[in-house]
């Protein structure tokens, strides 16, 4: 059997013949005859199609050396004459053809796994303008009996209530069509009758953002599911009294922000650098928003956040206030004796509970810088101080806690 692969690569191959996919031009006409059935192609218009930067002549004698080179592969299955040619049907398997076939039939397990990515790619330099409109309007219609199929296997899952199975296949769905939106509705929704609520609003604010960037608009459909997310979210992720006030109705349509603080911070955990603004009208719960944010970081990594800070205007000096808002969270922190003395010096000056804390500190000599000083401050207490097991005596001099 003579197979020519077209979905994700370009390849052909059959049995004592050595896989061919060096010849582009030569395999996308095969791809066209085989797209076309039984129906002939006139010989000018396959020239045309592949040559159109060359003139007539040069075209038709291109044409000449590919069919030479096709008839050496297919055989008897290519039937060329003087003004047309054509491709006996069942001289080639077009697996673009077995896919429709397995989508038709309902067979939609084995048309997923039968895609490799979209039809000829990498073709569209290959011919002119008129190979680019066939391709466009091949690879739309291989992709809508993509969708179809994937349709078939999620509604399928969510009948069996096979949550799992179906979270799986709209995640291969969205890997083969990422800006598809049915594909993301169906994951969202699968996440969270499959108890995956707050993933999903996660994953809904990502893929919401990225239709934003790209300039998108997201559909009322996408957008509804959003708000449903927002509350399956605070009603199964917060169950407890102690925060079930995120959900409150001055609260309601932030879950998707709260979300968006959450990707930010895990994108942190994992090494990337991220700047989140938050940014609105004043009096809208910008503030309140940050805090519940910053009390559920509290509560899930199980440490206590130190150091926060207001700007405001009309405080003064916007960075030295913040410094010293900062600071003065950090004035009792354990850890902090882990900065050099001048460090602390410099910081004593803006926020005085850290010299009363360490008396014995030197006066401020002008170095190091403000923002310096307190990056090293910062430093010292992100280190848990180490504490030999048989130690009774706590240590109190400067840099010892390290």
């Amino acid at each position: 059997m003579l197979r020519l692969q077209t979905l994700g690569r370009l390849r052909f191959e059959g049995e004592g013949t050595a896989t061919l996919s060096s010849r582009r031009k030569e395999l996308v006409l095969l791809a066209f005859l085989a797209r076309r059935g039984a129906k002939p192609l006139a010989r000018a218009e396959a020239a045309a199609l592949l040559w159109q930067d060359r003139d007539e002549h040069r075209g038709r004698q291109s044409l000449r050396q590919a069919l030479l080179e096709l008839r050496r592969l297919v055989g008897e299955g290519l039937m060329v004459e003087p003004d047309q040619i054509r491709l006996a049907e069942h001289a080639v398997e077009l697996d673009a053809r077995v896919f429709e076939q397995e989508v038709e039939a309902g067979r939609f397990d084995a048309a997923v796994a039968r895609w490799q990515g979209d039809f000829l790619p990498g073709a569209e330099d290959v011919g002119g303008e008129e190979l680019r409109s066939w391709l466009e309007s091949e690879r739309e219609s291989l992709r809508h009996r993509l969708r179809v199929a994937f349709t078939g296997l999620c509604e399928n899952a969510r009948r069996r209530g096979a949550w799992q199975d179906g979270i799986a296949w709209a995640e291969r769905w969205i890997s083969a069509l990422p800006l598809e939106e049915a594909g993301h509705l169906h994951l969202f929704r699968l996440m969270d009758l499959g108890g995956r609520a707050e993933e999903a609003l996660s994953r809904y604010v990502a893929f919401r953002a990225q239709l934003r960037a790209m300039e998108l608009d997201p559909s009322a459909e996408l957008e509804q599911l959003g708000v449903v997310l927002e509350r399956s979210s605070g009603s199964a992720a917060h169950p407890r009294a102690s925060s079930a006030a995120l959900f409150t109705p001055l609260l309601i349509g932030r879950g998707p922000s709260l979300a968006e603080l959450v990707a930010a911070r895990r994108m942190a955990s994992e090494g990337s650098s991220c700047v989140v603004l938050v940014e609105g009208e004043l009096g809208i719960g910008k503030t309140r928003l940050c805090e519940e944010f910053l009390r559920r970081v509290e509560r899930e990594s199980g440490t206590r956040i130190t150091s926060r800070a207001h700007c405001r205007e009309g405080a003064g000096p916007v960075e030295l206030g913040v410094v010293a808002q900062l600071a003065s969270g950090l004035a009792a922190a354990p850890g902090l004796a882990g900065a050099r003395p001048a460090a602390l010096a410099v910081l004593a000056r803006i926020v005085p509970a850290i010299r009363t804390r360490f008396p014995s500190l030197p006066e401020y000599s002008g170095s190091p810088e403000v923002t310096e000083a307190f990056r090293e401050a910062v430093a010292a207490v992100s280190i848990i101080p180490h504490r030999s097991a048989t130690s009774r005596t706590p240590r109190h001099r400067y840099g010892q806690d390290r």
